[in-house]
This record gives structure tokens, C-alpha cells and sequence, in this order.
């Protein structure tokens, strides 16, 4: 991956709070094996040695009903001349009536608005050493993110477990 055009190359800082998520694994390499496949990563983001996307905890963010965490960051996917864009940026994790999901930036719309990227099972703190970790297991895609990614998957197709890690809050 790459980092967002125009910046220049920075040493890698990974972040220690974060959101790390492998998105899905299909769906990567399917874009590194485009003759112009490209992952831009840009206001954060960053990816492991696992090829996970890490977008940094925004502890600054407003809160709103059902907000657990944000994230900053911003991971953009190209490829096929310009058909290919999928983008990835400002991951929220809302939790109402026990269901989780995951928002980013609707990147199609000219309003500010969000859209539910993925819906999943949170679980979690486990504590250790200050850092609260919770994990999504059974992450899907909703159906509103059919259309990010071209119509290529259907609702409800599996994606890549995902782990959250925080300070540790008492209480």
C-alpha cells in the first residue's frame, strides 16, 4: 500500500489505538494483482505486516446516540483504469439494542453523511497492560455497501473479523 498521492514517504508509525481490520482478504488481493491495482492510505491509516488496515482511535469525536468508537484514517482502493474506487475512511462503531455495525464516509454522496459498511458481533473488553481490546466476530457486509463494492458481493458475504483496542476505561 501506498501512501495518499502527493504525500511524501514517512516513516510508519503504527497506531496502539486503533480499529485493525482485514477488510477481506479476497477483495485485497484481488486489487494487488491489478496490473494498477493501488491502496492509498492517507490522515492516519496505516496497515500491519498481516495486511491489516489500522485507522487510529479519534478519542475528539462528538458524541451521538449509539457511538462506542471513531476512528480517523482513510484507505482508498483503485484500480481497472478508474472503474475500481472503493474508499474507506472515518470508521464509526455504533452499538443499539446489542447489534453492532460499522459506518465510514458515504464517499458517493455531496452531503456529509455516513453509511453502514458492516454489521457484526462486539465482544469484549478483555484488559491488559491499559489496553482494552474487543472483537467482532461474524462481520458481514450490509446491504447498503453492496454498491461500494461494485455489486461484486452479495449482503450479508463474511468479511475479515476485526479488533478494537482503546485505553483501558475503569467502570
Amino acid at each position: 500500500m501506498t501512501d495518499a498521492p502527493g504525500d511524501e514517504p514517512q516513516e510508519v508509525v503504527l497506531p496502539t489505538y486503533c480499529l485493525r481490520w482485514g477488510v477481506k482478504s479476497s477483495f485485497l488481493g484481488y486489487v494487488a494483482r491489478m496490473p494498477d491495482g493501488r491502496a492509498y492510505l492517507g490522515s492516519g491509516a496505516a496497515v500491519n505486516d498481516r495486511n491489516e488496515l489500522l485507522f487510529p482511535l479519534d478519542a475528539e469525536a462528538a458524541a451521538e446516540d449509539g457511538l462506542k468508537f471513531a476512528f480517523g484514517g482513510d484507505v482508498r482502493f483503485s484500480g481497472h483504469y478508474g472503474l475500481l474506487f472503493v474508499q474507506i475512511a472515518q470508521p464509526r462503531v455504533y452499538v443499539r439494542e446489542g447489534e453492532a455495525e460499522l459506518t465510514v464516509v458515504d464517499s458517493e454522496s455531496k452531503e456529509p453523511k455516513r453509511i453502514r459498511l458492516a454489521t457484526f458481533t462486539l465482544t469484549g473488553p478483555e484488559t491488559e497492560d491499559g489496553v482494552d481490546r474487543w472483537s467482532a466476530t461474524d462481520v458481514r457486509l450490509a446491504p447498503e455497501s453492496v454498491d461500494l463494492f461494485g455489486g461484486s458481493y452479495q449482503p450479508g458475504e463474511p468479511l475479515e473479523e476485526l479488533t478494537i483496542t482503546v485505553p483501558h476505561q475503569e467502570g
